[in-house]
C-alpha cells in the first residue's frame, strides 16, 4: 500500500512541474533556446556544451574534471552520464570528445540531443 502512495505523490510532483514550466513559458520564447545547435550532418538538434558519456566502470567525475566538466545527469545502474563542459561552441564540444575517446578507451561519448517541440497546431 505505501508504494502506491508513494507512485502517486511522484507523479504528483512530476505533473505539478510540468504544469508550472508550461504555465510559465511565454509566447514570445523561440527555438532554439540558448546552448541548443541543430547538427549540420544530421539535421538533429543537440546541446552545444553537454556530452553523454558510456563509461562502464570508469570514475567518469574524475576523467571529466581535467576538461572542466561537471555531471549534470547521472544513472550508475547503466554507467551513463550526461556531462556540462565550460565551452561556448560545438567546435570546442567535438575537441573535448575527441579528447576524451582518445585517453580512456572502451568509452563512448556522444551530443546530449534535444526534441524541438512541436508548433502549435503541429501533431506530437
Amino acid at each position: 500500500m505505501k508504494q502506491i502512495y508513494y507512485i502517486l505523490v511522484a507523479v504528483v510532483l512530476i505533473v505539478s512541474v510540468v504544469g508550472i514550466y508550461l504555465y510559465t513559458q511565454q509566447p514570445e520564447d523561440t527555438w532554439p533556446p540558448p546552448h541548443v545547435v541543430k547538427l549540420p550532418e544530421s539535421e538533429t538538434w543537440a546541446l552545444d556544451n553537454e556530452l553523454v558519456i558510456l563509461a562502464s566502470g570508469r570514475d567518469v567525475e574524475s576523467l571529466v574534471r581535467e576538461f572542466g566538466g561537471e555531471i549534470t545527469i547521472s544513472v550508475p545502474e547503466t554507467d551513463t552520464y550526461q556531462v556540462k563542459f565550460p565551452v561556448s561552441t560545438l567546435e570546442e564540444l567535438n575537441a573535448i570528445a575527441d579528447k576524451l575517446r582518445k585517453k580512456e578507451s572502451g568509452i563512448r561519448v556522444i551530443y546530449a540531443f534535444v526534441m524541438r517541440p512541436p508548433e502549435p497546431g503541429e501533431p506530437q
